[in-house]
């Protein structure tokens, strides 16, 4: 099982581009063996042992001064992957970006603790 030395941390990203017929492109990233788990959607969902998830979504909601939010957040134990960021500026971070509604729909369930 894949462990980290931190208590939230993102794996790095790499972007390939392969040439052939065609250029495509691929995110690379480091395998994470172990249990992986969804701990937040971009909405209201919520597994049950998210905790440190959810308060590093609120955190990011609050260092920011309410305009951004790190939700979606998924991975093996604290080692973390795949992110989506809503923004009040729904132009930013692709098709994910809820906004404000994503933002609201976090609160909608979130206790803090």
């Amino acid at each position: 099982t894949y462990k980290s030395k931190k208590p939230v941390q993102f794996l790095r990203v790499a972007l390939m581009e392969v040439h052939g017929p065609t250029t495509e492109w691929f995110y690379v990233e480091t395998f994470m063996s172990g249990d992986y788990t969804k701990y937040t959607s971009n909405t209201s969902y919520a597994s049950h042992d998210s905790d440190v998830a959810q308060a590093f979504s609120h955190f990011t909601w609050d260092y920011s001064g309410g305009r951004m939010m790190v939700t979606d957040i998924q991975g093996v134990g604290s080692a973390l992957t795949d992110p989506q960021i809503h923004s009040e500026d729904r132009g930013s971070f692709g098709r994910g970006n809820l906004g404000t509604y994503g933002m609201d729909t976090f609160f909608m369930r979130h206790q803090c603790n």
